[in-house]
């Protein structure tokens, strides 16, 4: 049941991403957040997010589609609007998503194969994405506003002119210098930001603006914060979980 609601949740905010990537003016514009830049971000008013909650739509999607409640056309209708606007969302997490959810699909169907129906799918789920961050190109999906795709996003960062990108991976080389000045037991939960303000006469980054509080990055952040003591909580937990 959940996996049906999350999955209704998923298809409606798709549609939302939709009308909102070409202001289409339909009876719901009254609950359609405007888009004011290139990304589809629904009305969660966050790529990220967006990106997150629509591959909570797929993975529910995936559920359905093994536990047969749903025939394979019926699954390749729903997953192509997810896939859609995920791409159109420009969210570098996607792909992570997406990696982590074919992976973990592998592991499993290989330890049992009955779940090997579940491999095949996040396997054509991931090629159905990188093959989506092509199509959306075409002149056939033009949008008045324009639009970046996830692929397009990584290609900027790397070619120097992603600013958030730079910005990033200097949250991140900030994170491993407060890791190896505390590595046991880290810098303290909510401490990033004063070891962040610190190390700013240190690094001279000058194109910062406003003081940051995370590293925008799970592993990093915990380390930073919690060490090798966090790390291992969190890695016991996941080979537990794996294993269980």
């Amino acid at each position: 049941t959940l996996a049906i609601f999350l999955l209704i949740g998923a298809e409606s905010g798709a549609l939302i991403g939709v009308l909102q990537h070409y202001r289409w003016h339909t009876w719901l514009d009254s609950v359609v957040v405007v888009k004011v830049s290139f990304d589809v971000y629904g009305n969660l008013a966050q790529r990220n997010h967006f990106a997150d909650y629509t591959a909570i739509g797929l993975i529910s999607l995936g559920l359905l589609f093994y536990q047969r409640k749903l025939p394979i056309a019926v699954v390749v209708l729903l997953a192509l609007p997810l896939l859609f606007v995920m791409t159109l969302s420009g969210s570098r997490s996607s792909w992570l998503y997406l990696v982590m959810i074919s992976l973990t699909a592998i592991w499993t169907g290989w330890r049992k194969p009955e779940f090997r129906s579940l491999w095949y799918y996040c396997l054509m789920v991931l090629a159905g994405f990188a093959a989506m961050n092509f199509l959306v190109r075409l002149p056939l999906f033009k949008a008045p506003g324009g639009a970046i795709s996830s692929l397009q996003r990584f290609s900027v960062e790397y070619s120097g002119a992603d600013a958030t990108g730079g910005i990033r991976l200097y949250m991140w080389h900030e994170a491993w210098l407060m890791f190896a000045g505390a590595p046991w037991l880290g810098v303290g939960f909510g401490q990033f930001s004063w070891q962040h303000f610190q190390l700013g006469p240190l690094l001279q980054r000058t194109n910062l603006s406003g003081l940051y509080n995370n590293s925008h990055n799970l592993i990093f952040q915990l380390a930073a914060e919690a060490g090798i003591a966090g790390l291992m909580a969190l890695f016991t937990s996941l080979g537990v979980w794996l294993y269980g």
